[in-house]
């Protein structure tokens, strides 16, 4: 008798055990606020941070595209590098030598080639119609979108408003964006590399290595057998 009651309480215990669903475990109630703890929570989190990506990027998707529309490598951007390192020279030089600003730019327009030539030449054409320097200075720094430019004409504005010798500055806008240009210079060549490798490669070397087997294999090819 004490048999069967200890038969029938172990088999009541076991079927309490395994029949009726227990509790989830505290790895599975923790589970969704860690990140490395599952993957469902590891997918969740990564939708959510694709939902507060978008979210960001919603209220202003037409001033994010503008930017990179005018922060995008244009051709027009590639010429302005490479002139107004020299064209600030220029402008240095002429301002040192006293002249004044609306006569910095017709003579920077007459004598000066390239884009940034013509666009002097449009700045003293548009102030001798009689607009004022700055709206010139506005369209120019527009249709160029170039921050040095843009900034050196900030600079020129900047100082005939207040009355501020401008030529030293426009020397060191001229250094920086010197400096600037071999910084781009080293930038472009790291990243050429690489293309620099392939005729290496795949021309030279294999080149060189049928030049200095070929013969061996021609002169082995001759011998009697």
């Amino acid at each position: 008798m004490p048999e069967l009651v200890w038969g029938v309480l172990m088999g009541l215990g076991v079927w309490v055990l395994v029949g009726i669903p227990t509790r989830p475990g505290i790895v599975a109630r923790i589970a969704p606020y860690l990140r490395d703890v599952s993957p469902i929570a590891r997918r969740e989190s990564r939708v959510s941070g694709v939902v507060e990506l978008l979210a960001a990027l919603a209220p202003h998707p037409i001033a994010s595209a503008r930017v990179w529309w005018r922060n995008r490598p244009t051709a027009t951007r590639k010429r302005v590098d490479e002139e107004i390192a020299t064209f600030l020279d220029r402008a240095s030089i002429v301002l040192a030598a006293g002249v004044s600003v609306h006569a910095m730019w017709e003579r920077l327009g007459r004598n000066s080639t390239g884009l940034l030539g013509a666009e002097a030449a449009a700045i003293s054409r548009e102030a001798s119609t009689g607009v004022s320097l700055d709206d010139a200075y506005s369209r120019s720094s527009e249709r160029l979108s170039h921050d040095g430019w843009s900034r050196f004409l900030g600079q020129v504005s900047a100082s005939r408003r207040h009355g501020t010798p401008i030529a030293d500055i426009v020397r060191g806008i001229a250094v920086e964006e010197r400096a600037a240009a071999g910084r781009r210079l080293i930038e472009m060549a790291s990243a050429r590399e690489t293309v620099m490798l392939l005729p290496l490669v795949f021309v030279i070397l294999p080149m060189t290595v049928l030049v200095a087997v070929f013969p061996g294999i021609v002169a082995l090819g001759s011998l009697p057998v």
